[in-house]
């Protein structure tokens, strides 16, 4: 019996350090906004050919994309994503209502990256995580004008 409680409390810990800055950002506009992302066709594949590709040193990403909201909606007001994700840039434009906050967070070797870009009438979020190494150069090499595919 003891052994069982250990395991659930372990697993149950494991799951509240551990969980998903993009399942907790979209779960938090869900309910301010009452909205669903929006359903995109094969979206499965793509995420399956992003992950054997490796670009930028990539393996995985998430996408939720919100659209047709309303103008006149409240201001989004969002958590921080979870524990170990760090607001790396906020940029808004008060005029338009558009803004972009960066969030960060290391995994092992690999960072998790996570993006909301907020328009007046739409909302994307992306999660992706990337091999810090491979993706400095290839930022680097388009800095320079080299392209990403040279």
């Amino acid at each position: 019996m003891r052994r069982r409680a250990a395991v659930f409390l372990l697993v149950s810990l494991g799951a509240i350090a551990g969980g998903s800055g993009f399942d907790s950002l979209e779960g938090q506009i869900e309910r301010s906004y009452h909205v669903k992302p929006q359903h995109i066709p094969l979206l499965g594949a793509a995420r399956f050919t992003a992950r054997a590709a490796g670009r930028f040193g990539g393996r995985q990403f998430r996408l939720a994309v919100f659209e047709n909201l309303p103008e006149d909606r409240p201001p989004l007001n969002l958590d921080t994503p979870g524990m170990g994700w760090q607001l790396i840039l906020r940029s808004e434009t008060p005029p338009e209502r558009e803004a972009t906050q960066i969030y960060a967070r290391t995994q092992g070797e690999r960072i998790r990256i996570l993006v909301l870009s907020e328009e007046p009438d739409e909302i994307t979020l992306v999660e992706s995580e990337v091999n810090p190494v491979e993706f400095a150069r290839r930022l680097r090499d388009n800095v320079n004008g080299l392209g990403a595919d040279e």
